[in-house]
């Protein structure tokens, strides 16, 4: 009897979830802003289960850290904070079509300085949802058509002066 609820709560505590997300390999993501290469290492949730899970169930979040949700085509996307605990702030990412080059002359060398080099140019944030309310249940839409969402620790946002119109890359 001991030996099933050993098994039991195995199970439950896999399926409901630990404070860990299912998506543990981590890939980059560099946003250039006015003031130079911001870069986060990211969680690339792939599966339903992972993108339904998110950063839910969390305490913590390290500032060079976050979660991007990246969509096959561009979809007009509303998201949640329901069991997360951790404030976030939600940067809301349209694809760019033509030139995959920077208007900054100088983000070829920044993105070698980071060890970026790899990175393709992802798209454009268009809307930045700051400071979400841990909990809540109330929907954050993008307010367009956008590629990804990048969910990074509340506050930094502004600490790294991100901002509408900044350029997003990643390796992957």
């Amino acid at each position: 009897m001991r030996y099933l609820f050993i098994v039991l709560f195995s199970i439950i505590s896999i399926t409901t979830g630990s404070s860990t997300s299912l998506a543990q390999q981590f890939y980059g993501v560099a946003i250039e802003t006015q003031q130079g290469i911001v870069p986060f290492r990211v969680e690339y949730p792939r599966t339903s289960a992972e993108k339904a899970r998110g950063l839910m169930f969390r305490t913590q979040l390290a500032d060079d850290a976050g979660m991007i949700f990246h969509y096959k085509s561009p979809s007009d996307v509303t998201m949640w904070m329901e069991n997360t605990y951790i404030s976030l702030d939600m940067l809301f990412i349209k694809p760019l079509k033509g030139k995959n080059q920077s208007k900054n002359s100088q983000l070829a060398d920044s993105l070698t300085d980071y060890k970026l080099a790899n990175y393709k140019l992802g798209g454009e944030i268009v809307h930045i949802a700051k400071h979400t309310t841990p909990l809540s249940r109330a929907t954050i839409g993008s307010g367009q058509k956008v590629i990804a969402v990048l969910e990074i620790k509340a506050g930094k946002a502004d600490s790294n002066n991100i901002a509408v119109g900044d350029k997003v890359y990643w390796d992957f």
